[in-house]
């Protein structure tokens, strides 16, 4: 592992306080346990819930049975309002729509948008494409009735974490690929964006996670650890044509082993003529934005994020 200069303060504190995480033990544990830590994690550092108008669950169809989805309104609706199709990160497997602390209620908040969060299936129960067929069917269904919850269907981003970031950048292209409209903004926080994990950073960095880990993951994904068999199709970093894709905002962390991948993306975007902003945030780790409630940075970068979704949808309705 490289050996940084600088480490944001409260983000060492957090490494302190986690301990060393010994990652070579990670593949040995359960995926019950797994999740249960990931979780407990993500709980406990997340910025404090706010008061919202409503968070609940929705059930829609979906292609295996029904999506259980959570919906936060910030606001009661006095007309359509802009929704935030948020994934849910956590290796494509340990995290739920309730282990992300206050995050969606802040972000809800924030950007004055109604936040949906599907719970789809995931693996090992449910291997690759499962889990993005159904992020890509909740996309669907916003686009034909976000009406139903107060939503506009005319401005939709789509947005999440790590894993997350996956299911939205590809959603993008499926979207493409299907002759659907494209979102008003894809937002990629520390996205994984090519299984292969051969960047530089996936090789040197080994802050919460290491290039194992999401090897890992990618197995637990795919349900086979044979690299050379992953389908491309889940490596967006991968596709042959990024043009016609959704303006782009990709948020990276300096010490992640996936800074490589979001930094590269960006310059792929861009090349294909797609709007894209990076921004990369120094001394700091992957999953630090999710832990606005002891990094300060972390919720910081909750409410620039949420500017950023405010402009995306003002310019989509104007």
């Amino acid at each position: 592992m490289i050996k940084h200069v600088y480490i944001n303060p409260q983000t060492q504190a957090v490494l302190e306080q986690l301990g060393e995480r010994n990652l070579e033990d990670v593949p040995a544990q359960t995926i019950e346990s797994l999740r249960e830590s990931a979780s407990q994690i993500y709980e406990q550092l997340g910025p404090p819930a706010r008061e919202v108008y409503s968070d609940e669950y929705i059930h829609i169809p979906g292609p295996a049975g029904e999506i259980r989805c959570r919906v936060v309104t910030p606001v009661e609706p006095t007309g359509p309002m802009p929704v935030l199709l948020y994934f849910i990160g956590g290796t494509f497997s340990m995290l739920s729509a309730y282990s992300m602390g206050g995050t969606p209620s802040v972000l809800a908040s924030e950007a004055n948008c109604i936040m949906v969060i599907p719970e789809h299936r995931m693996p090992p129960e449910n291997l690759f494409p499962a889990g993005f067929d159904d992020c890509l069917a909740t996309y669907k269904w916003l686009l034909e009735s976000a009406g139903e919850i107060g939503g506009d269907p005319n401005c939709i981003a789509v947005g999440g974490g790590s894993s997350a970031g996956t299911h939205a950048a590809a959603l993008c292209l499926d979207a493409k690929a299907e002759g659907l409209p494209q979102p008003v903004l894809q937002w990629l926080d520390i996205p994984l964006l090519d299984h292969m994990g051969e960047s530089t950073s996936a090789h040197q960095m080994e802050y919460m996670l290491n290039r194992d880990t999401l090897r890992f993951g990618s197995a637990i994904h795919f349900g086979h650890d044979n690299w050379q068999e992953w389908p491309l199709r889940a490596s967006p970093l991968r596709a042959p044509d990024l043009t016609g894709l959704a303006p782009a905002y990709i948020t990276t962390a300096e010490l992640d082993p996936l800074v490589d991948e979001g930094k590269a993306y960006a310059v792929r975007l861009r090349k294909a003529a797609v709007p894209c902003t990076h921004l990369c945030y120094e001394g700091q780790i992957h999953g630090f934005s999710a832990m606005g409630g002891i990094i300060d940075e972390g919720l910081m970068f909750l409410y620039q994020v949420a500017g950023v979704l405010r402009y995306a949808f003002d310019k989509a309705k104007s």
